[in-house]
């Protein structure tokens, strides 16, 4: 839906929970920009159709978003470390082989290219926010404590540059995050996904925000959970006996 462009900044600054502001000072920025939209006309499609991308570079809580995405990551890893979506390309890959070389040849195999259109905007926000729920519940009945020191700088596998609990080796790229906020921080991010396009402000309302730092993980976190739940019911449900 369309709003009105006077007094979005202040809009945006009042989603923001007093403890949310309070806590995690070097999540949010005073001199935000409201995040904007472009497309990329496609070519193939006669330049009729394109890709629309919302840049929130710079946006209120960019910083905040991002070390709460990092945190899902290691809370994933951590949790479901087999799970196919914790694998790199080259071990997916490795794991498709041997999946086809262990199939019976009397058994016909089908491929389906089934492009993600819309893939983030199609998965509910009250489904985005009960996933982190879940995973967060099932983090604290594992682990002592709740927080979770990361290195803001750092890349590649996200366990390797965290540490479980508060860090006390303090070091200014290093945050340190509470697993009980993060259900607060993502509704915090989903109730304030406006953006910028043609001189025109837009709420999106449904699924999680196109272009947020935050949005990979978190429909990660509720595809996951999805998937486990499945496959752990399938090896139930085949053992019934009814079905020996």
């Amino acid at each position: 839906p369309a709003l009105q462009p006077s007094n979005i900044h202040e809009y945006l600054t009042h989603t923001i929970p007093s403890n949310l502001r309070s806590r995690y000072k070097w999540g949010f920025r005073k001199d935000f920009t409201i995040p904007y939209g472009v497309v990329h006309l496609k070519e193939k499609k006669h330049w009729r159709k394109g890709r629309t991308i919302i840049s929130y570079f710079q946006s209120l809580s960019g910083n905040l978003l991002r070390i709460t995405s990092r945190a899902l990551d290691i809370i994933l890893q951590h949790l479901l470390p087999q799970h196919p979506g914790q694998l790199s390309i080259p071990q997916l890959w490795s794991h498709f082989h041997c999946y086809l070389t262990a199939t019976p040849p009397d058994i016909p195999l089908h491929a389906t290219n089934d492009d993600l259109v819309g893939f983030f905007n199609s998965v509910p926000q009250q489904r985005l926010v009960d996933a982190v729920i879940s995973l967060c519940h099932r983090w604290k009945a594992q682990h002592n404590t709740t927080t979770i020191t990361i290195d803001v700088q750092s890349t590649g596998n996200p366990i390797q540059h965290s540490h479980i609990g508060r860090h006390y080796i303090h070091h200014p790229q290093q945050r340190t995050l509470d697993t009980q906020h993060i259900p607060l921080i993502v509704q915090q991010a989903l109730h304030s996904c406006i953006f910028q396009a043609c001189n025109t402000y837009y709420k999106q309302i449904q699924g999680a925000g196109i272009g947020s730092q935050l949005s990979p993980a978190l429909c990660n976190v509720a595809i996951t959970l999805i998937e486990h739940t499945w496959q752990t019911t399938y090896h139930t449900f085949l053992q019934q006996p009814s079905l020996h």
